[in-house]
């Protein structure tokens, strides 16, 4: 399960201002989230850490 802390939650009309350090922060398995209000709308990940969660649903899927 991938967990987001809830200082990595920001709203949508925060976002363009922090997207500079929402994208410093997002390294390794550390996950920004972007809420619409109570909805999350957008995840932000680092690309190995979202290349290694393809490959693992991928490998889960051939499994069963």
């Amino acid at each position: 399960m991938i967990r987001v802390t809830p200082d990595h939650i920001v709203p949508l009309n925060d976002a363009p201002a922090r997207l500079g350090e929402i994208l410093r922060g997002a390294i390794g398995d550390k996950v920004w989230m972007i809420a619409d209000g109570d909805t999350p709308k957008v995840a932000v990940i680092d690309a190995q850490f979202f290349d290694q969660l393809v490959r693992r649903a991928w490998f889960d899927e051939l499994s069963s």
